[in-house]
């Protein structure tokens, strides 16, 4: 049910986000030498995605459950 428009949009979304997979990937290896220093880019990795999980569920529970605060 989604538009042409729309469709394009995530069809964008879903190119730059391969992207900057890769371009975090890539500085991963650049930078990240050491196990420590890939040990702390995999953790900083994993709160960013925690904080992004959290703000996607919030946005879900107050525009589609319609859930007050």
């Amino acid at each position: 049910g989604f538009t042409d428009h729309e469709i394009e949009f995530f069809a964008v979304h879903i190119e730059a986000d391969e992207i900057h997979g890769e371009r975090g990937y890539e500085i991963v290896e650049t930078y990240a030498t050491t196990d420590a220093l890939r040990t702390r880019a995999v953790e900083a990795v994993r709160q960013a995605t925690e904080m992004r999980w959290q703000y996607m569920t919030g946005l879900y529970r107050a525009y589609v459950l319609k859930e007050e605060a």
